[in-house]
């Protein structure tokens, strides 16, 4: 093939003026023309390379992964030898500073008229600050809690982060390789692939939702949740997937936890032999049980979804209304109130409401949980036993007898209208008084004579028979008295009630006293507690339908010592040896216990009081509550108190719980070790914060033990009892415990020196050269974009400098990397001397620095050119041997003298001028002239 220029290609004149970097090549890679653009990103000189192949000016390019690049599988070769075009591929080159920057190359065949290749034509593109960005995600990833993993479009893993360690117990090379997901415990990666396949075929490019567990170096199962998304090229087509895992298993095993106890509070719910519902805001029932079905006489899926009061008697919607009011707008926390249902058939039942509120974290009441204790039976009892008493008023108004209720010292309390028609006494003037004013004095004595033998136990026939005794009347009169004397005992007061009456009179008084008497067995058979009489062994003599319920006995097998089989083993020695103690005693029997009840255990706390004739307890009169739930409601605050504590001493963060009053009340071995103590002693945060972070430490402890904040986390520095500062990072949450208004608070520890230290050592390389110490591109670019914001707020002012160094490659292939290195920090330093105090200097890469002037004019410019240069060629002098090469500068500067808004253009100007300095000779400046 012939090097001639052909028609078809391009000369330099008109590829100077493409907006990218372009050169033409013969078919056999000769350089023929070379814009300018090309030259800056190439790192060559025209004049140089022109007639000479690119590799023998000195072209390096290497691939993405650093390999070299051959000359026939580069861009312009392969466009030669397949005749097609070549597009976007990612090449390494060294620039003219000797550093490597990254092109996106494509490359154009040209064929003359009879169809031969006369030559290609290359444009270049920089993409070095896109890598670099993609270089700096992968470095801030390592940095990343979760896990994060790039994939090739087969699913095999090119890249993990450092968090492989933590999540899996293993290297990154450890994953790098493998296909699928790391440490996936069913191999093969299909669980990755279909995921993306899912997504390209949906058209999306995210990757969310995958949950899968992971194996660990130790064998150990974690569940991981991964996210991601699908890299694509230029052109859209699919490279791969970048992944991030996050080791969720704690928080699956809290939603299996929190699964499980929903699970037992609906089983425990719908079983409930107690009628419960759960209620909406609005009064809709969410949810109701089977017992609450049966209580309003409707099904389960009757009551779902509707409204409460379509149930209730209209006449009590109000009152309910008000209680569920009360709870939602008044702020309580439980209403209690009386409510009746009207059942289909048009019967009614009555029941005690217990109303709860349930709050979300804003306060907000979101559900009513309703329990309700059906008392239809009890009310019925109620209406009754007033029906009873209002009988039994009618009888002591209109009974033909005459009826006196005395207590045992015979001091009358009751005094009937038939007893004031037969003694002629009025009751106001009886009552009060001793019977003694109904008998002669003789008799009165005897009769006061045999009540205090039958208190004492030796009385015979004293009470439930009939007496024939003489009555006196208010005039002093006497006739014949037939007495009926009966005992009422209740709590252990006595009292006495004489019917005084003829032979007919006394089937009415015993008809009273059993009318009294069911009155206490209505009274007791609808108590919410076991009610019970025992005679002085402890046999039982009368039980209520609640006893029976808690005891698992019928009736008959609740009377004697029946209840004393029910005695679990390992308390029925206990129980006996303290009501043994309590006859002799005759004290109040009190104490708590356990029962087996078939295959349940339940607690129990039963009070019996004796009823004591003469001196000795002949009965005793008791009660009994079931106290299960509230002996597991106790042992569990005490399980949660040790679980509470076991976690608070074994943390590995400091811990400390804090009084009210702010003082660290107890520590754990973290936060001992935190503070260089050997003893937890009582002590304030402030007292180990220095004085500059004192007060915002204890405005932050004051916000949550006032209660203004639940919880509040703030940073801040301590001293050690060595003397050493360390940075916390501190958490406060509040403890609200029912029936405390200031419960104190929890603290929270975790040291943070290392990751401040490194966050400011990791600034500081994001902002500085690594070589020199000075500002780097990127600061400068920040420096930059800051000043011209300031320029478009108040107008033009300041300039800016490119420096480059002359022949600085030369110095690097003759001396060596170390010489040049040696001379650019020489360079900075020489720089910083020159610049004044506001002046920004940097290295942009390589050789080139630039300087940001915000306060410059004309002369002031050219004065730093000149100093920059003199002092750059005096240094070099210094430095470089004359026999290796001679180092100057070249400065390009631009003045801020109109509106400039783009900072990329500034620098473009600055590096036409730059390299017109070079141009012109070289160790001189050139300033740019104002654009028309």
């Amino acid at each position: 093939m012939s090097d001639e220029p052909g028609p078809e290609l391009l000369d330099a004149a008109t590829l100077d003026q493409l907006p990218v970097a372009a050169i033409s090549q013969s078919p056999t890679g000769v350089v023929r023309a070379m814009n300018r653009e090309a030259e800056r990103l190439l790192g060559l000189d025209a004049t140089a390379t022109l007639g000479g192949t690119l590799e023998a000016a000195g072209w390096e390019a290497v691939r993405a992964d650093g390999a070299p690049f051959a000359p026939d599988q580069q861009p312009a070769a392969l466009a030669i030898s397949t005749g097609e075009t070549v597009r976007d591929v990612l090449m390494g080159v060294g620039d003219h500073d000797g550093d490597r920057r990254w092109l996106r190359a494509s490359s154009e065949p040209r064929f003359g008229p009879a169809g031969a290749a006369v030559g290609v034509i290359t444009v270049f593109s920089d993409v070095t600050p896109g890598r670099s960005a993609l270089h700096e995600l992968e470095e801030l990833t390592t940095l990343s809690e979760d896990l994060v993993t790039r994939h090739d479009t087969s699913g095999r893993c090119t890249w993990a982060s450092v968090a492989t360690r933590t999540l899996l117990g293993l290297a990154p090379r450890d994953v790098i390789g493998t296909v699928g997901l790391p440490g996936e415990e069913a191999a093969g990666g299909e669980l990755l692939l279909g995921a993306f396949e899912d997504a390209s075929a949906a058209g999306r490019d995210s990757v969310s939702g995958l949950t899968w567990r992971a194996r660990t170096s130790t064998g150990d199962l974690r569940w991981v949740e991964t996210n991601g998304r699908i890299r694509r090229d230029v052109e859209g087509a699919p490279l791969g997937l970048i992944l991030f895992h996050r080791d969720v298993t704690e928080r699956r095993a809290t939603e299996a936890m929190a699964a499980e106890a929903e699970r037992r509070f609906r089983a425990g719910f719908d079983h409930a032999p107690i009628a419960m519902k759960l209620m909406g805001p609005s009064g809709q029932i969410l949810r109701a049980n089977a017992a609450f079905a049966q209580l309003t006489g409707r099904t389960q899926e009757e009551l779902q979804g509707r409204s409460w009061e379509e149930f209730v008697h209209p006449d009590d919607v109000p009152t309910a209304a008000r209680a569920v009011a009360s709870l939602i707008v008044g702020g309580q926390d439980t209403a209690v109130h009386r409510r009746r249902y009207l059942r289909p058939d048009g019967s009614t039942a009555t029941g005690i409401h217990h109303l709860t509120a349930i709050r979300d974290d804003h306060d907000h009441v979101v559900q009513l949980f309703g329990q309700v204790v059906d008392v239809t039976e009890a009310t019925r009892s109620e209406a009754r036993l007033r029906a009873s008493e209002a009988r039994l008023a009618a009888v002591l108004t209109a009974a033909p007898d005459g009826i006196v209720v005395m207590d045992e010292r015979g001091t009358i309390e009751s005094f009937s209208d038939s007893a004031e028609r037969i003694f002629g006494w009025s009751a106001d003037a009886v009552i009060g008084s001793g019977v003694e004013v109904l008998m002669p004095e003789g008799h009165a004595v005897a009769h006061q004579g045999h009540i205090e033998r039958y208190l004492r136990g030796a009385g015979v026939g004293m009470v439930g028979s009939r007496r024939r005794l003489t009555g006196q009347r208010s005039d002093g009169s006497t006739f014949p008295l037939e007495l009926n004397l009966a005992e009422v005992v209740i709590d252990g007061f006595r009292w006495f009630t004489g019917i005084c009456r003829d032979v007919t009179e006394e089937e009415a008084a015993l008809a009273r006293l059993t009318e009294s008497e069911e009155r206490f067995r209505s009274l007791a058979d609808a108590s919410p507690i076991g009610i019970f009489t025992t005679d002085a062994e402890g046999a039982c003599t009368y039980t209520n339908p609640r006893w029976q319920e808690i005891f698992g006995l019928s009736g008959p097998e609740a009377l004697g010592p029946g209840w004393s089989s029910t005695l679990h083993p390992d308390d029925a020695t206990e129980v006996f040896a303290a009501w043994q103690r309590t006859a002799l005693s005759g004290a109040l029997f009190a104490t708590s216990f356990r029962l087996l009840v078939g295959d349940e255990e339940r607690w129990v706390r039963a009070n019996a009081r004796p009823v004591v004739t003469a001196g000795q307890a002949v009965a005793y009169v008791g009660s009994v509550e079931d106290v299960t739930a509230e002996r597991r409601a106790a042992q569990a605050v005490a399980d949660a108190e040790e679980r509470f504590r076991a976690a608070f001493q074994q943390a590995p963060i400091g811990m400390a719980e804090v009084r009210p009053d702010g003082v660290l009340a107890s520590m754990n071995g973290a936060l001992l070790e935190l503070f260089g103590l050997d003893a937890a002693l009582p002590t304030r945060l402030t007292d180990h914060t220095p004085a500059d972070d004192a007060h915002r430490v204890t405005a932050s402890l004051d916000t949550v033990l006032s209660g203004r904040e639940a919880t509040c986390s703030f940073e801040h520095r301590i001293v050690r009892s060595d003397g050493e500062e360390r940075w916390m990072l501190t958490q406060v949450t509040g403890l609200r415990i029912s029936g405390e208004d200031h419960a104190g608070a929890i603290v929270q520890m975790v040291d943070l020196t290392e990751r401040r230290e490194l966050e400011q050592h990791l600034r500081h390389q994001a902002d500085h050269d690594p070589l020199t110490g000075i500002a780097n591109r990127r600061a400068f670019t920040a420096a930059l974009d800051h000043h011209l914001e300031a320029v478009r707020r108040h107008g033009p002012s300041g300039a800016i400098a490119l420096i480059d160094l002359d022949n600085f490659k030369a110095l690097n292939d003759t001396l060596g990397h170390a010489a040049g290195d040696h001379l650019l920090c020489a360079v900075a330093d020489e720089l910083r001397s020159e610049l004044r105090a506001g002046d920004l200097v940097a290295r942009l890469g390589g050789d080139e620095f630039a300087v940001l002037m915000p306060s410059c004019d004309r002369a002031q410019a050219e004065q730093l050119g000149a100093r920059v240069t003199s002092s750059i060629s005096r240094r070099a002098a210094e430095l470089v041997p004359v026999e290796a090469t001679t180092v100057t500068a070249s400065v390009g500067i631009v003045l801020l003298d109109e509106e400039h808004t783009d900072g990329d253009a500034l620098l473009s100007r600055a590096d036409r001028s730059l390299y017109d300095a070079k141009r012109g000779g070289r160790d001189r400046f050139e300033l740019a002239a104002r654009e028309r």
